[in-house]
């Protein structure tokens, strides 16, 4: 079976909510996981603030992460997916990132190490976004018996280590939202419900509130029915209130104590799966540094276009070419050519 890649953390509860129809393209086609880890932190520190009522240093988190410019941002995680048929994809993942302009460009390195029974992966990945058309992807490495059965083994030694501009795609999930940007981190202090403060940590230097937190489904519905109003997005709270049932998802928090940003956040989550798998555990804890002064991104000169259906692990077959009506949906060409004999990378079935 192939494995699914999952997008860790808070960031996994609210694309599913809102992405659900298209994770499955997403989670079982080139995958890559993305997210999240941190760089230590001294357990207690001499406390030299006031100590403010948590619902305001929320608010005032909230309110920072919603200025926030640019950042830089490492992560460690690991997961493990349960299948339907009983088997089990596990592995761990590591992303190093910045972001720019609000989030709106990001440039990141994504490794990631998988086993489903003898089955392997092993990945590094780097992926710079300047716009929404403007998405670049370089393969580093590549290996493992899941990259032989899903991509020709010859064209993927010509894909390694080149630059490639994505072609658009507008029912997928944006790399951009699936990464620390300003409105998801913004999210963490506004849809997050306080179990245990645990008073102040050290953070590279800086002294922090730090809080053990869960998601509030109450305020989680509320922040995404706004995002949705605001996009112009029809909303239906009972469909997320039902996507939501069975989503466990508990976490620290660690924020400034005198700027109020986050600085550090720590996730654990069991997403239950409704195509494909059963459910979906992950744990990360994302480092972020560097507010307002992470460097520039910027995009690779000397990318070229990718076209997907040159790592099919078989040929296009040579039949005769059937014209075929442009009014047909994208699914449906595809499905279209896997009939005639290329194979499916949507599969998750792995070749014994």
């Amino acid at each position: 079976m192939g494995f699914a890649l999952p997008f860790l953390s808070l960031p996994t509860v609210i694309h599913r909510v809102q992405y659900e129809p298209m994770l499955k393209r997403c989670i079982y086609s080139i995958g890559f996981l993305s997210l999240s880890l941190l760089i230590g932190c001294t357990p207690t520190v001499q406390q030299h603030h006031d100590i403010l009522p948590a619902a305001e240093v929320l608010q005032k988190a909230a309110l920072k992460s919603a200025e926030l410019v640019s950042a830089r941002y490492d992560a460690e995680g690991s997961f493990s997916l349960l299948h339907k048929d009983a088997q089990t994809t596990k592995g761990t993942f590591s992303l190093e990132g910045l972001l720019q302009d609000f989030g709106e460009k990001i440039a990141l390195t994504v490794g990631v190490n998988a086993l489903q029974g003898t089955a392997d992966l092993q990945a590094s990945i780097d992926l710079v976004v300047t716009g929404p058309d403007d998405i670049f992807l370089r393969a580093n490495s590549w290996t493992g018996l899941m990259a032989q059965t899903l991509f020709r083994e010859d064209l993927l030694k010509k894909f390694i280590g080149i630059w490639w501009v994505l072609p658009r795609d507008d029912s997928a999930v944006s790399p951009v939202q699936l990464t620390p940007d300003p409105r998801i981190l913004q999210a963490q202090a506004e849809v997050v419900r306080i179990t245990e403060e645990r008073g102040f940590a050290s953070i590279r230097g800086s002294e922090c509130y730090r809080y053990d937190v869960e998601i509030d489904h109450e305020k989680l519905i509320a922040y995404l029915t706004e995002l949705a109003e605001s996009r112009g997005e029809d909303v239906n709270t009972g469909t997320t209130e039902e996507d939501l049932a069975g989503i466990d998802a508990k976490g620290q928090i660690w924020i400034d104590a005198e700027s109020f940003l986050i600085r550090k956040l720590q996730w654990t989550v069991t997403v239950p799966m409704k195509t494909g798998a059963q459910s979906l555990f992950t744990s990360v804890t994302v480092d972020i540094f560097d507010h307002n002064n992470a460097p520039d991104v910027v995009p690779p000169a000397d990318a070229k276009p990718f076209i997907p259906m040159q790592l099919l692990n078989t040929p296009l077959p040579t039949a005769e070419i059937v014209p075929l009506d442009p009014s047909v949906f994208e699914e449906d060409l595809l499905q279209q050519l896997f009939d005639e004999g290329a194979a499916n990378p949507y599969s998750n079935q792995i070749s014994p």
